[in-house]
Order: C-alpha cells, then structure tokens, then sequence
C-alpha cells in the first residue's frame, strides 16, 4: 500500500450452517488516532446479497383452442380456528391459449392474500414432435414457468390441481415445484466500533424481520 492512496476492500461469507460470523476491521499503526486524517473520512458499505431461488413450477397445455380452466390450490398456512383463512383457493377462469400477462392476473390472488408477492409467468411452444418453436401456429404444446417471487419456507401450496371448463377438450396439467424456494432471510446482525474513549459503540440489531 501508498501512504495517501484509498483502497476498497471487499469481505465475502458464506454461511453453511447456523452460527457463523463475519467480522471486517481496521487497524491503524499508530497508537493515537485521534485528528488522524483518516478517522473522519472513512466510510463503509454493508449490503447483504443473498443468492436466492425462486419457487418454479409449470402448467402444461396440449391442444389448446381457447376453452377455459381454472387452478385449484390447497393453502398451506390454512387456520382452520380461524374462519376467514381459506383451505382451497380457486383462481377465476384462465383461457387455455392465455397470454402471460392476463394469466398472471388470473393466478396472482392466491399469491397476494396467502403469501404476501407477485408471480412472473413466462412460456414456451412446442410442435407436434416436442421441438421448441417461435412461430404459434404451429403450436401444439404450451408451457408456461411460475416463479414466486419471494422466498418462502416451504412450497407455496399443499396440492394444486386444474379444473377444465365445460368447454374444454385440450389437455391441461400443473406440477408441484420444479424448483424449492430458498430459505427466506432470518436473524439479525449488528455493527460494533471504538469510540474516540476507547469504549465499544455497537449499534442496535438489524435485520429482524427482513424479507428476501
């Protein structure tokens, strides 16, 4: 290092288990820092970057041609001492050729009075011989990817099933999760520094009750 030069110094952590600590300091070399040109410059960045996964599951529809279904799912944080928690959910009617975004729509409600997010649906076409394509009128299976957007403990539903509409020939499907949510941030940290005394300063906890 050059005396009169900054540096930016970056710590990384990655906890495996419950437990583990993650401490950054700074040592100066002379005994008295008191009006060291340093002491009132200094400043630290913390964030916190979790890597996170979200909940993913599909619905399949084969043979679309514009009759309807809905979704049913079972709740899991269902109260049954409580008589406004819902055990089944039903979602309005979804067309089977449905774009992405009125889908969403559709499916949402259940997201946003169970579990408190939204959902991202996106989809896929396949031909007769299951090769992806971009050109729809050679569709003849759609898939659509929900993503839950917010990390949950455990899946966002107990079961979920489709309920085909009277006019509905087409082939409809829903999987349970492809992919689990990661486990949504919990705990608390604080930030403890030397007074110009000598005497430890420690901030009040942070991050209880945070949500990824």
């Amino acid at each position: 290092m050059e005396a009169g030069e900054y540096y930016k110094i970056e710590g990384f952590m990655l906890e495996y288990t419950s437990g583990d600590h993650f401490t950054v300091s700074v040592e100066f070399e002379q005994e008295d820092t008191t009006g060291h040109h340093h002491a009132v410059k200094e400043v630290q960045l913390l964030s916190v970057d979790p890597v996170n996964v979200h909940e993913t599951f599909e619905i399949t529809v084969t043979g679309a041609h514009g009759g309807t279904f809905q979704v049913m799912y079972v709740n899991p944080k269902h109260n049954p001492n409580n008589r406004h928690s819902k055990q089944v959910w039903t979602t309005n009617p979804i067309a089977d050729n449905q774009d992405d975004n009125t889908m969403r729509r559709r499916m949402v409600q259940f997201y946003y009075h169970i579990w408190g997010t939204n959902i991202r649906i996106t989809h896929k076409d396949y031909d007769e011989s299951d090769v992806e394509i971009t050109d729809g009128s050679a569709r003849a299976k759609r898939v659509y990817t929900i993503e839950v957007l917010r990390m949950i403990n455990g899946p966002s539903f107990t079961m979920a099933s489709i309920v085909p509409g009277k006019d509905t020939k087409s082939s409809i499907s829903i999987s349970a999760p492809i992919l689990q949510s990661s486990v949504p941030l919990s705990g608390a940290f604080y930030i403890e520094c030397p007074n110009a005394d000598g005497n430890p300063f420690r901030t009040r906890d942070m991050g209880r009750g945070w949500e990824a």
